[in-house]
Protein backbone atom coordinates (compact mmCIF):
# COMPACT_ATOMS: atom_id res chain seq x y z
CA UNK A 1 0.00 0.00 0.00
CA UNK A 2 2.44 1.97 1.01
CA UNK A 3 4.29 1.73 -2.37
CA UNK A 4 1.29 2.75 -4.22
CA UNK A 5 1.03 5.83 -2.07
CA UNK A 6 4.34 6.67 -3.58
CA UNK A 7 3.50 5.95 -6.84
CA UNK A 8 0.69 8.03 -6.78
CA UNK A 9 2.62 10.44 -5.44
CA UNK A 10 5.24 10.76 -7.94
CA UNK A 11 2.83 10.20 -10.76
CA UNK A 12 0.96 13.20 -9.42
CA UNK A 13 4.57 15.53 -8.91
CA UNK A 14 5.28 14.61 -12.54
CA UNK A 15 1.89 15.85 -13.98
CA UNK A 16 1.65 18.40 -11.70
CA UNK A 17 5.19 19.86 -12.28
CA UNK A 18 5.96 18.89 -15.90
CA UNK A 19 8.32 15.87 -16.78
CA UNK A 20 11.14 17.61 -17.29
CA UNK A 21 11.41 19.95 -14.48
CA UNK A 22 13.84 22.20 -16.18
CA UNK A 23 14.15 25.66 -17.48
CA UNK A 24 15.68 27.13 -20.56
CA UNK A 25 18.42 27.76 -19.11
CA UNK A 26 22.16 27.17 -21.07
CA UNK A 27 23.65 23.92 -20.28
CA UNK A 28 26.68 23.50 -17.59
CA UNK A 29 29.99 22.87 -19.40
CA UNK A 30 31.79 19.38 -18.35
CA UNK A 31 33.66 19.24 -15.68
CA UNK A 32 37.29 19.78 -15.02
CA UNK A 33 36.46 22.89 -17.45
CA UNK A 34 37.72 20.91 -20.57
CA UNK A 35 35.67 20.51 -23.76
CA UNK A 36 33.64 17.62 -24.20
CA UNK A 37 34.10 16.74 -27.67
CA UNK A 38 35.19 13.06 -28.27
CA UNK A 39 35.70 11.45 -31.53
CA UNK A 40 35.20 7.69 -32.67
CA UNK A 41 38.42 6.39 -32.48
CA UNK A 42 39.24 7.95 -29.19
CA UNK A 43 36.41 7.41 -27.15
CA UNK A 44 33.93 4.00 -28.34
CA UNK A 45 31.31 5.67 -25.63
CA UNK A 46 30.34 8.26 -23.57
CA UNK A 47 27.58 8.36 -20.73
CA UNK A 48 26.07 11.55 -20.10
CA UNK A 49 24.33 12.80 -16.42
CA UNK A 50 20.39 14.03 -17.36
CA UNK A 51 19.52 14.76 -13.73
CA UNK A 52 16.38 16.72 -15.09
CA UNK A 53 15.11 13.30 -17.02
CA UNK A 54 12.28 12.04 -14.22
CA UNK A 55 10.18 9.37 -16.04
CA UNK A 56 10.86 7.36 -18.80
CA UNK A 57 7.51 7.74 -20.37
CA UNK A 58 8.09 11.44 -22.07
CA UNK A 59 11.47 12.22 -20.44
CA UNK A 60 13.19 9.37 -21.72
CA UNK A 61 11.95 9.18 -25.04
CA UNK A 62 12.83 13.48 -25.72
CA UNK A 63 16.05 12.81 -24.61
CA UNK A 64 17.23 9.51 -26.60
CA UNK A 65 15.28 11.47 -29.80
CA UNK A 66 17.23 14.27 -29.10
CA UNK A 67 20.60 12.36 -28.93
CA UNK A 68 19.19 9.91 -32.20
CA UNK A 69 19.77 13.01 -34.04
CA UNK A 70 23.34 13.75 -33.63
CA UNK A 71 26.11 12.49 -35.76
CA UNK A 72 28.19 9.13 -34.72
CA UNK A 73 25.60 8.20 -32.81
CA UNK A 74 24.87 4.19 -32.76
CA UNK A 75 23.17 3.00 -30.18
CA UNK A 76 21.21 4.82 -27.10
CA UNK A 77 20.58 3.42 -23.84
CA UNK A 78 19.67 4.33 -20.29
CA UNK A 79 20.56 2.82 -17.23
CA UNK A 80 18.77 0.08 -15.83
CA UNK A 81 16.91 1.85 -13.08
CA UNK A 82 14.50 0.21 -9.78
CA UNK A 83 11.11 0.53 -11.21
CA UNK A 84 9.55 2.08 -14.23
CA UNK A 85 8.34 5.14 -13.23
CA UNK A 86 10.37 7.42 -11.59
CA UNK A 87 14.19 7.55 -13.04
CA UNK A 88 15.92 7.19 -10.24
CA UNK A 89 19.31 6.50 -12.36
CA UNK A 90 19.57 9.09 -14.64
CA UNK A 91 22.69 7.84 -16.78
CA UNK A 92 22.62 7.35 -20.57
CA UNK A 93 25.32 5.96 -22.93
CA UNK A 94 25.95 6.94 -26.12
CA UNK A 95 27.78 3.86 -28.18
CA UNK A 96 29.93 5.65 -31.34
CA UNK A 97 30.56 4.95 -34.83
CA UNK A 98 31.87 8.12 -35.84
CA UNK A 99 32.93 11.37 -35.02
CA UNK A 100 30.94 12.80 -32.18
CA UNK A 101 30.71 15.83 -30.12
CA UNK A 102 29.61 15.88 -26.69
CA UNK A 103 29.06 19.41 -26.22
CA UNK A 104 26.62 19.16 -29.30
CA UNK A 105 24.83 16.54 -27.64
CA UNK A 106 24.42 18.29 -24.17
CA UNK A 107 22.86 21.31 -26.38
CA UNK A 108 21.08 19.58 -27.96
CA UNK A 109 19.21 17.78 -24.53
CA UNK A 110 18.91 21.34 -23.15
CA UNK A 111 16.77 22.57 -26.41
CA UNK A 112 14.62 19.31 -25.84
CA UNK A 113 14.07 21.21 -21.97
CA UNK A 114 16.50 18.95 -20.18
CA UNK A 115 19.35 21.25 -18.78
CA UNK A 116 22.28 20.59 -16.44
CA UNK A 117 23.02 17.14 -18.63
CA UNK A 118 26.94 16.53 -17.89
CA UNK A 119 29.19 14.03 -19.69
CA UNK A 120 30.02 11.36 -16.64
CA UNK A 121 33.68 10.88 -16.06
Amino acid sequence: MVRLAALVTVILSVLLAGCSGASSSAPTPSAGGTSAAASAPAVQQVTFRVPTMVCSHNCWPAVREALQKQPGVAEITLAPQKEEVPIDNPLVTVKLNGTFDADQAIQAIAAAGFAKATVEP
